[in-house]
């Protein structure tokens, strides 16, 4: 029965280990311009007007500059952020930008949830596999151990995935 538990929970494991590469096996990602294709709505400056003052957003010149920063206004017009590196405030001429979006998701946050949450089931399965009679108390941290790693994989690999919302393109 210990055996079999054991052989459960180390299947259980490296299945999830191994489910990196299946988020990541969805082949090549659409480029931002075949996600312009797909959705008709993203030309819409409505949109721009839409979005609270305060979001965080980065906005691409037709130049290629990009500045990340916060959303102080937005008319019209234009759109005034403050840069996230200067604290300046900088106005962008509604003709000037080829692209407005969220910014991806920063790495941080997924990581150290899927690092939570694995610990979280490899210390269960840890604590089950150590149940039976004759084993050690050392099945629990491995578990742990294990779990955090794998959660680590899939939160990382989750941020990746996400590379933020396109709010806005411009007309080519």
């Amino acid at each position: 029965m210990v055996r079999m538990r054991t052989t459960f929970a180390l299947t259980f494991l490296f299945s999830f280990f191994g489910t990196q590469s299946i988020v990541q096996a969805n082949g090549p990602r659409p480029s931002v311009q075949q996600k312009v294709d797909t959705s008709k709505d993203l030309g819409e400056w409505q949109n721009v007007l839409k979005l609270r003052k305060g979001k965080r957003i980065e906005v691409t010149s037709r130049d290629g500059a990009i500045i990340r920063g916060k959303l102080r206004d937005s008319t019209a017009q234009s759109v005034t952020i403050r840069n996230e590196i200067t604290q300046e405030m900088i106005t962008w001429r509604k003709e000037d930008i080829q692209q407005i979006k969220e910014p991806r998701m920063e790495t941080p946050k997924p990581l150290g949830v899927g690092m939570a949450i694995g610990t979280a089931l490899g210390s269960g399965i840890g604590a089950a596999v150590a149940g039976g009679k004759g084993t050690s108390n050392a099945a629990i941290p491995i578990g742990a151990a294990m779990g955090a790693v794998g959660g680590a994989l899939l939160g990382d690999a989750y941020s990746k995935h996400h590379k933020g919302k396109v709010i806005y393109v411009a007309n080519p």
